[in-house]
């Protein structure tokens, strides 16, 4: 690819619609259902999701958890060019960015909540 972003976003929600769905796969957002995780000490659902169109990409994994009456949300999110019809000495490989991308695990894996 042209371009590739790797992050970690972490997201609160408090909103009374938010909350009922929080743990629940959105499928209409593209989302499929993930064996659960533990971080923190704490069991979230996990949610794969990906998206495409004028030659870019999102894909990730979402991990949320109800923690004191909000819908707190984790996500390990890539983005980037799915241009590849020219070959170019600019492009990424794939496995350069794939690593990166695995080394999130370690930054979500951190994550726990603080008094």
């Amino acid at each position: 690819p042209r371009h590739f972003t790797a992050m970690v976003r972490i997201g609160a929600s408090e909103d009374p619609t938010e909350l009922t769905r929080c743990e629940e796969v959105s499928k209409d957002q593209g989302e499929t259902q993930l064996p659960d995780a533990t971080i923190g000490g704490r069991v979230w659902k996990v949610f794969a999701f990906e998206d495409a169109g004028m030659m870019q990409y999102v894909s990730g994994v979402s991990y949320r958890t109800l923690h004191e009456g909000q819908c707190i949300a984790l996500e390990k999110v890539r983005t980037g060019s799915s241009y590849r019809d020219i070959p170019n000495e600019r492009d990424i490989p794939e496995e350069v960015l794939m690593a990166e991308y695995e080394t999130l695990d370690l930054v979500v894996q951190s994550f726990s909540f603080a008094r």
